[in-house]
């Protein structure tokens, strides 16, 4: 996600979240919302799939200041609508 992140060719970042368990740092939530208020060039668009620790990082993630989509179908609609 930080490699692209202000690429000016990608126009987009969308990065895809599936938690299987606690990751080692939970600190990771608070990186896209972090980088979307920043909003040099392009949106960030995450997709969180999985059970329940998925959503509860999810939830985080969007209180954190980054929309998740929950299914691959709604996060690629919001990416096609961000490019215009």
């Amino acid at each position: 996600m930080v490699l692209s992140y202000g690429d000016r060719r990608s126009g987009i970042n969308a990065p895809c979240f599936v938690f299987q368990d606690t990751p080692p740092d939970e600190e990771i939530a608070a990186k896209p919302g972090r980088l979307s208020r920043q909003r040099r060039i392009e949106p960030i668009l995450c997709c969180g799939m999985g059970g329940p620790y998925t959503e509860k990082m999810a939830r985080a993630i969007e209180a954190a200041g980054a929309p998740v989509y929950r299914t691959v179908r709604e996060w690629v609609a919001a990416a096609a609508a961000a490019r215009g």
